[in-house]
This record gives C-alpha cells, structure tokens and sequence, in this order.
C-alpha cells in the first residue's frame, strides 16, 4: 500500500514503535485551551482511511459510537479544546504483536491542569501496523468515564 506524501513528514520518534505513536497522540491532544493543536503532526501518525471511534453510553445503558474519519476528529476536537485547557497522560500500556501488527490498549487519564487529579479516566484501543519503514495508525476505539474522585466534587 502507498502512502500520501505527509506535509509535514511524520517524525520518526513519534512512528519507530506503537507505543511511540500513543505517546504522539496524547502529546498534541495535550495543552491550554489557547494553544493550537499540531494536527499536521496528528495526521501523520494515522493511516490513509483511518478511523477513531469514541463510544458514548446512551441513557438507557447502550454503547454509541461515533465513528470519525481523522479530518472529522480533527473538526470536532479542535471546537472542544480551544474552550477548556486539556491534558492526557497514558496510565497504563499493553501491547499484542504478530508480525507487522500490533495491538494496544492505553489506559488514560484527562485533566484540565498536570497538577490536578483527573476529571475522566478511559483506555484506548489502538490498532496499528508496520510498512517495513514506520508504524501507523489505522483505529482507534475508545470510551471516557468521569473520574471517580470528579464525581465526588460539588
């Protein structure tokens, strides 16, 4: 499979290993509501028809996705992260390779400040590959939950 030429090139620390393409993620989701995000960077890490999919649980307990193409999660976070600072730090990490593929789940925790505790805690589901020169992202599944210590917050 050919890839599009990226403007800007991916940096090769952010697709040498599956864990360095996470790491990629939660560093540009990451920073103060007036920050820009780097979506050029964002955009290389994932694949030509990648897809990330957050679910939300409806109120009468049903899972709901909503699946987004990069460009369409690129339009909707933008909105949401220039109104509130944001931070996202991986908590935990396991990997599953065979061969050139390999399959993650990162626990995550979101903050609006590094020092605060946690206002939503999640893991993501990260499916991504290996082209013989770089690792890419094709998926992503994810669902956010309040922090248990948010909850008990008046």
């Amino acid at each position: 499979m050919t890839h599009p030429d990226l403007s800007p090139p991916a940096r090769w620390s952010d697709v040498s290993s599956p864990e360095a393409l996470v790491s990629a993620v939660y560093d540009v989701l990451s920073g103060r509501a007036n920050e820009p995000r780097d979506w050029g960077r964002f955009r290389t890490l994932y694949a030509p028809g990648a897809l990330l999919v957050p679910v939300r649980v409806a109120p009468d307990g049903s899972a709901v996705p909503d699946v987004c193409t990069v460009d369409r999660f690129i339009e909707t976070r933008t909105v949401y992260l220039s109104a509130a600072d944001f931070y996202e730090t991986g908590t935990s990490y396991e990997e599953q390779r065979f061969g050139p593929v390999a399959s993650v789940i990162s626990g995550y925790e979101s903050r609006r400040d590094p020092g605060e505790p946690p206002f939503a805690v999640g893991t993501n589901c990260i499916h991504c590959y290996f082209d013989g020169v770089r690792w890419w992202t094709t998926h992503v599944t994810w669902q956010s939950l309040v922090a248990p210590a948010a909850e008990t917050k008046v």
